[in-house]
């Protein structure tokens, strides 16, 4: 289907992956969540301790999304440590997201990068830029009395030497291992489907699939004990080695057909139009007995992972929704709280990592 100019004739209704994603997975906690903005982590900038796994992604990001622009490691990193370090108030449960470690984590992608560029080469003025274009067609809007936007941001659209066509990259934090089992997933990724068809809209001409930019958040080793151990031992205390045991692996490319794509866009299109069918007809929390629990049925998937999770399983208060905070999501811009950060960035040029940590440390 060609990109279309959007005409102010019909009510627009904006939609993105993230919501579509959510509200396969659970109609309850979508409805939530994106139909009347409530959430239980919190998605706004603070301390939160549920909100740091989604933070360090967010950080992770706007690191990347620096190096690739910039090919400077001290102003990625600083952009990575504006954002997530003043959220680590308090010790987290988990050690895999404090800041020391956590900075590391990023830290070695970067270096990796300096030391091996992964073969994708992004264009610049396609780094983190947000697309907006038209989902139905005149049929679908005829049936309905409106039109819906889709909104999508991939992370970067760029090319690889000796291939045809132009590529997506999506980066992914993850506290998984890192392996065949787990790219699985993005064989059939709604996410990167959804930013291939986008990307073609807008341009004319379809990227030829997506890649993957996995970055494991793992708990590195620390300490004075040789690293003596393992399949590719060090021999040097882990305090020297602790970058060396990060986890990072680009998968692809995933492919998609013409076919595949246009399947998309209809599946997105039905999907999209129930929700908005309940977000603009149940709009307040008297309707909470009438919304489907999805979740439920699959419990060891969307629920284990549902900020929800405990609020159901505690007999779903109405009143104890409002202590987990409102902070509407609007497709054109996520959660508000997200964006209302300024990146700060630390000058300089590319230095050995020991010398920005004193820099930093001492801003």
């Amino acid at each position: 289907m060609p990109h279309q100019p959007h005409q102010p004739t019909l009510p627009l209704h904006y939609i993105d992956n993230t919501i579509l994603s959510g509200w396969k997975k659970c109609r309850l906690a979508g409805w939530l969540r994106y139909g009347l903005g409530y959430t239980r982590d919190g998605s706004e900038i603070g301390p939160k301790r549920g909100n740091l796994k989604m933070l360090l992604g967010s950080a992770a990001h706007e690191a990347v999304a620096e190096w690739f622009v910039s090919q400077n490691i001290v102003k990625a990193m600083g952009r990575f440590q504006a954002l997530y370090r003043p959220a680590v108030t308090i010790p987290p449960e988990d050690d895999r997201y404090t800041w020391d470690n956590a900075r590391d984590v990023m830290a070695a992608w970067l270096y990796a990068q300096q030391a091996a560029p992964m073969r994708f080469t992004p264009y610049h003025a396609w780094i983190e830029n947000a697309i907006e274009t038209r989902l139905t067609n005149d049929a679908e809007e005829a049936l309905v009395g409106y039109r819906i936007i889709f909104v999508s941001r991939p992370d970067a659209v760029g090319h690889l030497p000796n291939l045809q066509g132009s590529y997506t990259l999506e980066t992914k934090t993850t506290g998984q291992y890192l392996n065949e089992d787990w790219a699985t997933q993005w064989q059939k990724s709604s996410q990167l489907t959804s930013q291939i068809w986008a990307v073609g809209q807008v341009t004319g001409e379809r990227p030829a699939g997506a890649y993957v930019n996995a970055i494991g958040v793992v708990k590195l080793p620390s300490g004075a004990t040789k690293c003596n151990r393992g399949r590719s031992p060090h021999h040097v205390p882990y305090n020297e080695c602790r970058l060396a045991h990060a986890s990072q692996v680009v998968y692809g490319p995933f492919l998609r057909s013409d076919e595949a794509l246009e399947k998309w866009r209809k599946d997105a299109v039905a999907c999209a139009e129930e929700y908005i069918w309940y977000q603009t007809t149940l709009t307040t929390l008297d309707h909470l007995p009438t919304i489907p629990e999805d979740g439920a049925f699959d419990a060891g998937g969307a629920c284990r992972f549902c900020e929800w999770q405990a609020w159901c399983a505690g007999g779903k208060d109405p009143a104890l929704i409002h202590s987990g905070g409102h902070d509407p999501w609007d497709p054109r811009l996520g959660a508000k709280g997200l964006h209302s950060v300024q990146a700060r960035e630390v000058a300089g040029a590319n230095i050995p990592f020991a010398q920005w940590l004193d820099r930093a440390n001492h801003q």
